[in-house]
C-alpha cells in the first residue's frame, strides 16, 4: 500500500460537509441514530429489570410455598408444641460400655 493511499483511506471519516444543508443532515442523522440509541438502550435494561424482577418473586414464592409446605408435614412440630399423625420419643443416652462383654468368661 503507498503512502498516498493509506492516508486517504480514512478521510471521508475526518472531513466535515462543506455546504450548510450537509452540516444540518449530518447533525439531524447524528440526533436519531442517538435518540435510537437511548430508547432502545432503555427497553433492554426494563427487560433487564423485569427479568431479575420477575426471578426474585418466583424465588419469595417459591420459598413461601416450601415454608407452607415444611410446616404441614406430619411429624414436625406445630406452633403449640404438639406433633400431628406421628410421635416422636426425644431423649439422651449415656454409653456405659463400648466393648461387647463376653458372659462365658465371666
Amino acid at each position: 500500500m503507498n503512502q498516498s493511499n493509506r492516508q486517504n483511506r480514512f478521510i471521508f471519516m475526518r472531513r466535515r460537509p462543506q455546504s450548510l444543508l450537509g452540516q444540518i443532515g449530518a447533525f439531524v442523522v447524528g440526533v436519531t441514530v442517538l435518540a435510537v440509541s437511548f430508547v432502545f438502550g432503555a427497553f433492554i435494561l426494563a427487560a433487564v429489570f423485569g427479568f431479575v424482577l420477575l426471578l426474585g418473586l418466583v424465588a419469595i414464592v417459591r420459598g413461601w410455598l416450601l415454608k407452607r409446605q415444611m410446616s404441614s408435614d406430619p411429624g414436625v412440630s406445630q406452633s403449640n408444641g404438639e406433633t400431628s399423625g406421628h410421635d416422636v420419643i426425644d431423649g439422651d443416652f449415656t454409653v456405659i460400655e463400648t466393648q461387647r462383654s463376653n458372659r462365658k468368661n465371666d
